[in-house]
């Protein structure tokens, strides 16, 4: 399948395993480790699909979400729209405020009390299977550099006012290789908690 195929074909929430996880998203991890957010507001630096950004708002926070692709925000845009329309959650995706711009340029004086960064995950293994997600993200963005590591982290650390969490792999090293305060680790997902002084 070309890459144009995949792009073309219809992206929804509501099917397989990430429904799933939608429909009983006050049990997440990532949900959790949000809770210092007393206000309920949490930025998405880099919010690709929209799928953290819609566990969040699920779960009754409201996301600022950040996507500077282009088509990446014009599919999850598209999708969060059918997720309205189709489920009746309108209120969920309500509390999604998407904006096609990059995070690293994005002019704004709010502070937030928790920001998200999910820079993309460095390539996997080629023989290993790739969901469809996975592949509309590596046709449209490629994994930070060492330099946008830094920046990515750095704009966190002035938009957070209390932490900032990184979703990485497993194995992967910290972000900018900068150790976190903590971290919270699973088998497929580790998150990497930095607590703002």
């Amino acid at each position: 399948m070309s890459d144009k195929d995949i792009s073309q074909q219809a992206f929804s929430y509501t099917s397989g395993a990430y429904w799933q996880r939608l429909k009983k998203g006050q049990h997440e991890r990532l949900a959790k480790l949000c809770k210092p957010a007393r206000t309920g507001v949490i930025l998405d630096m880099t919010s690709g699909l929209l799928q953290d950004s819609l566990i969040l708002a699920r779960c009754g926070y409201q996301v600022t979400a950040l996507e500077r692709n282009q088509e990446l925000y014009t599919i999850a845009q598209k999708a969060l729209s059918d997720f309205a329309k189709d489920t009746g959650f309108e209120d969920t995706a309500n509390r999604i405020q998407h904006l096609n711009t990059d995070a690293l340029t994005w002019e704004s004086n709010l502070r937030f009390e928790v920001v998200y960064l999910d820079p993309m995950f460095p390539e996997r293994n080629k023989s290993a299977a790739v969901t469809k997600e996975a592949q509309l993200l590596q046709q449209h963005e490629t994994p930070a550099s060492a330099e946008e590591e830094l920046a990515l982290l750095n704009v966190a650390k002035a938009f957070a006012s209390k932490r900032i969490i990184v979703k990485r792999p497993p194995s992967a090293p910290h972000l900018a290789g900068q150790a976190p305060s903590f971290s919270d680790e699973g088998k497929a997902i580790r998150y990497d908690i930095y607590l703002q002084p």
